[in-house]
């Protein structure tokens, strides 16, 4: 039996306007197999914030150095700072 890889996807910068248009695109697209976290360089807290994907509700993680380490796609939605 194939198992399908599943791909892991990153989104930085998740309630941003572009991140908030990055995820509903994602979420109304039927694409391959994957996961999805979402990132926020603003979370001072672990499991801060909350955000809904797929109606269902997904943290929001703050952004440290080796939280993008692994991810097949990074979407950086973020500003600048």
């Amino acid at each position: 039996m194939n198992a399908q890889k599943k791909f892991k996807l990153a989104l930085v910068g998740t309630d941003s306007l572009r991140g908030k248009e990055i995820k509903n695109v994602l979420a109304r697209r039927k694409l391959a197999a994957f996961d999805i976290e979402f990132y926020d360089a603003d979370i001072q807290e672990e499991y801060s914030k909350l955000t809904q994907f797929r109606k269902e509700p997904k943290v929001i993680y703050g952004l440290k150095e080796e939280s993008l380490e692994g991810k097949d796609v990074i979407f950086l939605a973020a500003g600048r700072s």
